[in-house]
């Protein structure tokens, strides 16, 4: 179905559809095309000496059923490529455009680019499809029944498929408004994509400044679990305060020698004048300053151990 805006043309002669169209060719019929125009812009039919192939040189065709919907402004147009018609310097053609009834819209073949005519169809001008005839929207207003108005987008929130005009409400995924069924700006619901979902307080350790809804999942220095890169329980890392060590000085610092066979919690350092024997398991406290100066001797099989969780 046509869709378009165009000019009435009130003082052409009215005819009935189907239309029909009969043609004999000159010598040269391969130049011969035609075409009716809607508004003098809009193709709705066309046709060329091509279709009908070589047998019909200098031979008669009729194209019938030519359907035309009520309008008004309707241009037949016949061509010739070479600037001559189809009649009478290469032979006697001519051609003949009649309406339903055989009312004759147009004849002729002595031309030379082209010859036309404008003419309107006959019907019920409210039922075409068309916006035409003053119209204030598609087969509605003016003379035909009043326009239902409203959103005419296809993809719109509001969208009303019984509206003949636009309203200009259309409510949109990309009208920078929250409406319809959006959970947030221009997102989520059944039209618009979905929304982004995060975190959406900034002082959180997983903020993402690309959300718009919150998944409640932030991981803060105030929600009492260690996480983000806090070095202990809300505490330590970027964002939050620094963490507090508790630790007590370890007897070892004192002890010249660590023993076989025993495991160490180092909570502060081993001078370097200490020694470790072979097959021992050394325990340090993370974050805390471990010293292995010259002099420091360690046996074979030594494990060294960094407690991550801190001080006790």
């Amino acid at each position: 179905m046509l869709s378009l805006t165009f000019l009435p043309t009130l003082s052409a002669q009215e005819y009935q559809s189907p239309l029909s169209l009969s043609i004999t060719f000159d010598q040269w019929p391969e130049e011969s095309s035609w075409d009716i125009r809607i508004g003098d812009t809009t193709l709705v039919h066309i046709v060329d000496y091509q279709s009908f192939g070589d047998e019909h040189d200098e031979t008669t065709i009729t194209v019938n059923d030519i359907n035309l919907v009520p309008a008004q402004g309707y241009y037949f147009n016949f061509y010739d490529v070479f600037i001559d018609g189809i009649c009478c310097i290469q032979g006697s053609g001519s051609f003949t455009l009649k309406d339903a009834n055989g009312k004759v819209i147009i004849t002729g073949g002595e031309f030379e680019v082209k010859e036309s005519v404008v003419f309107n169809i006959a019907g019920d001008l409210c039922g075409n499809g068309l916006k035409d005839n003053g119209e204030e929207g598609i087969d509605c207003g003016v003379s035909c029944m009043p326009c239902i108005i409203g959103c005419m987008i296809t993809n719109a929130h509001n969208y009303n498929s019984a509206a003949l005009s636009d309203d200009g409400s259309c409510q949109t995924c990309d009208d920078g408004i929250k409406n319809g069924d959006e959970l947030a700006t221009d997102c989520g619901g059944v039209l618009c994509e979905p929304c982004i979902e995060g975190c959406l307080d900034e002082t959180a350790h997983n903020y993402n400044d690309k959300v718009v809804i919150s998944s409640g999942n932030c991981e803060t220095c105030s929600d009492g679990i260690k996480n983000g890169d806090e070095g202990g329980i809300d505490c330590g890392g970027l964002k939050c305060v620094p963490c507090i060590s508790n630790c007590t000085e370890d007897n070892y610092n004192t002890t010249s020698e660590i023993k076989n066979d025993m495991t160490v919690s180092v909570n502060q350092s081993i001078q370097s004048s200490h020694k470790v024997h072979a097959n021992l398991n050394v325990e340090f406290i993370a974050g805390l300053e471990i010293v292995l100066g010259a002099g420091f001797e360690v046996g074979s099989g030594t494990v060294f151990k960094a407690d991550i969780g801190g001080c006790e």
